[in-house]
């Protein structure tokens, strides 16, 4: 029997054809002639997504490309039984193990040399010292932001299998009604939710299926699945809102998201009230989505409309990128935000809207409303990714006949 578990059977589909999977390659090296590098490494890959991005496999740690020849791409450490061959493309050399000394021989007879790095912080001391060890200078330059904004503007091919990601998202929240039942657990929903998202082609331990908030839509604080102080034994009744979430990819492992609160009957005043003002900020937020905007200028002003509007909000990290995670830089309250926006990026927008619960406001984490969904970068603002409608949805009163 095979010792390896199953690979999950759409995510890492191979979509992306060698053709662009050069021309990203030709695109890094741009960065690497502007920068003046000999060398651009590519460290901890699977954060953030570089490594799927460049290689294919997200299941590569460390990335080495020179400025001509073949790339090689190594493989993380432990694998903890997941198989390697998750991808091939014949420029692209598949290492086990990270032989620095062997790797850098394109270089040998530098005395001194540049190395760009991608996520420099994750650079081993070990690493770094054996690099050091075989030249007489070695200068690092950190190259991970021009690479963020590269990897953030996406193909037609990309794009592509982000749409139909958002076809899958969608049959999952038309399929919603029938999973969320009077009497189920939080548990067996966000089960069912995963098991239908996974046969529908996405998947993987770094998806999310699953309700965010859940309990009496009474106007008290709703109980919030952070970690493990949610309750996934709560047994959902009449009168209770749920807000559904999928963040997960599809075919080719790309990501996308949408948001919608479910209510078992009808909404509260306060529930109306808020979510249509999520809306209206949803769409303050998109209308920016424009190339040359900036994302921490779209975030100001969008604090101020929902502030003028007599609502609080938060500092949540509502815009960034979607690519082969879901948190793609750029995106706010990090030192991409001043990044300009360009066609062809694909954004994650939900501003929150927080309760006003005079001076118990911001006891309880999330204690908010926000409408979650995916936008293109166009040159008339954000185009919504997806046609689902942003509505809360209410659960017929059939349904509470046991």
């Amino acid at each position: 029997m095979n010792k390896y578990l199953m690979k999950n059977r759409y995510e890492q589909v191979q979509v992306i054809g060698e053709e662009e999977m050069k021309q990203r390659i030709q695109k890094l090296r741009k960065i690497m002639e502007e920068k003046e590098v000999d060398l651009l490494l590519v460290l901890d890959g699977t954060w953030e997504g570089y490594s799927h991005w460049i290689t294919g496999s997200r299941s590569v740690e460390t990335v080495l490309i020179f400025q001509t020849g073949e790339i090689i791409a190594v493989y993380e450490r432990n694998m903890a039984g997941f198989p390697r061959e998750d991808a091939r493309y014949a420029h692209i050399i598949y290492e086990d193990e990270l032989k620095i000394k062997k790797f850098l021989t394109p270089l040998s007879g530098k005395a001194c040399v540049r190395i760009g790095l991608i996520q420099p912080e994750s650079m081993m001391a070990v690493t770094r010292k054996e690099i050091k060890s075989l030249f007489k200078s070695v200068e690092f330059i950190d190259c991970t932001q021009n690479v963020d904004v590269l990897k953030a503007i996406k193909s037609k091919t990309e794009l592509y299998w982000i749409q139909e990601a958002n076809k899958i998202h969608e049959q999952i929240f038309y399929a919603l009604p029938s999973i969320i039942k009077p009497g189920k657990t939080i548990r067996a929903i966000n089960t069912e939710t995963r098991y239908l998202g996974e046969k529908l082609g996405g998947g993987g331990e770094k998806s999310l299926y699953y309700a965010m908030q859940y309990g009496q839509d009474d106007g008290t604080p709703l109980i919030y699945a952070q970690g493990l102080s949610g309750d996934e034994d709560y047994r959902v009744k009449k009168g209770d809102r749920i807000f559904m979430m999928v963040e997960a990819n599809a075919v080719g492992g790309l990501y996308t998201a949408i948001g919608r609160n479910f209510i078992l009957g009808e909404p509260s005043k306060q529930t109306v009230e808020y979510w249509n003002m999520a809306v209206k900020a949803q769409d303050f937020a998109a209308a920016r989505l424009r190339p040359g905007v900036v994302l921490k200028d779209i975030f100001d002003a969008n604090y101020r409309y929902i502030t003028e509007c007599g609502y609080l909000t938060n500092m949540q990290n509502y815009l960034h990128s979607f690519g082969y995670v879901f948190g793609e830089r750029p995106y706010l309250h990090d030192r991409s935000e001043g990044e300009k926006l360009h066609l062809g990026m694909h954004y994650l927008v939900h501003p929150h809207v927080r309760i006003d619960r005079g001076a118990q406001t911001g006891k309880v984490p999330y204690d908010d409303y926000y409408c979650v969904d995916t936008y293109y970068v166009t040159e008339e603002g954000g185009k919504r990714a997806n046609n689902y409608p942003r509505e809360l949805i209410c659960l017929s009163d059939d349904l509470f006949v046991l």
